[in-house]
């Protein structure tokens, strides 16, 4: 996949990948991947502002609802208590710099062609 396209003068705080599965189990391992790699950013429902560190862990509310946490910000509940369907989506907030260029480095070339890679940038960053 060519690379993302960068908007000139706009400060990078991240990429989105969004990729297509057919099941969930490709996914979750796509998603286990990801964490291992250091660099997808903690998207915590715990969280009450945008946080920079890398997730450490995955926590499964259900097929369809899962969030990447740090350390800090891993909830205390109960997981896999929600009955939503896996709808074939994955996408993951990424941390930009070398652990992510390590990792894109390792996909195959059809994930290079599967992966779509989205900048977002610091205005558009959420808040929490």
């Amino acid at each position: 996949m060519a690379e993302p396209a960068i908007a000139p003068n706009r400060p990078i705080r991240g990429y989105t990948l969004t990729v297509r599965f057919t099941g969930f189990d490709f996914a979750r391992i796509f998603i286990e991947r990801v964490v291992r790699a250091d660099c997808a950013r903690c998207d915590s429902p715990e969280r009450e502002e945008f946080c920079e560190k890398p997730a450490a862990r995955v926590y499964y509310q259900d097929c369809a609802e899962w969030y990447a946490c740090c350390p800090d910000h891993f909830p205390e509940g109960e997981q896999w208590c929600g009955s939503t369907p896996f709808l074939g989506l994955v996408e993951m907030l990424i941390i930009p710099g070398e652990r992510f260029d390590v990792f894109r480095a390792s996909w195959t070339e059809a994930e290079r062609r599967g992966i779509k890679v989205t900048p977002y940038y610091l205005e558009e960053a959420d808040g929490v």
